[in-house]
């Protein structure tokens, strides 16, 4: 039992902003070559990816959609939300950094099967190609440093 008074100190994590937030239902995913270092199911509050590669993402779990000069929508949010958790598994050292190639290329299918592609007309079939193209080559020169593990992320503060 906890009894607060000026000698209680609180643990936390600190952790960047995000913007969204999953509601109402887990997300499952199969991530076909992708597979935990330790050969055993991981499980956090928000997380959970299981030897067959499946991930489910919790009620609750917080992402930032699509980083870069890129704007949010319904074509690529599913495929930022699988991307940030793919990469977060990758910090917290759950599957290895050269999953990356695999978890980029998720994002585009994902992208792609979420109607990226969907066009009215040549013109925009043509911008929809070019957009799904350069957020893909743009985790493929940029995210490799989003997947190196960070001591901070695990780390636990206590105040005061």
């Amino acid at each position: 039992m906890i009894i607060m008074g000026s000698s209680v100190q609180i643990k936390y994590k600190h952790i960047p902003a995000y913007k969204y937030i999953t509601v109402e239902d887990e997300y499952t995913i199969n991530c076909k070559n992708i597979r935990p270092i330790k050969q055993e199911t991981f499980e956090c509050d928000f997380l959970k990816f299981d030897v067959d590669g499946n991930l489910t993402i919790k009620v609750g779990y917080a992402w930032d959609g699509c980083s870069g000069p890129t704007h949010d929508d319904k074509t690529n949010m599913r495929a930022g939300l699988v991307h940030d958790a793919l990469y977060q598994l990758m910090r917290q050292g759950v599957i290895e950094r050269s999953c990356q190639k695999e978890a980029d290329i998720m994002l585009r299918q994902i992208m792609i099967e979420d109607g990226m592609l969907l066009a009215e007309n040549w013109r925009e079939s043509v911008l929809a190609v070019t957009r799904a193209w350069t957020y893909y080559r743009g985790v493929r020169i940029a995210g490799k440093k989003h997947t190196k593990a960070n001591p901070e992320y695990n780390k636990v503060h206590t105040a005061p």
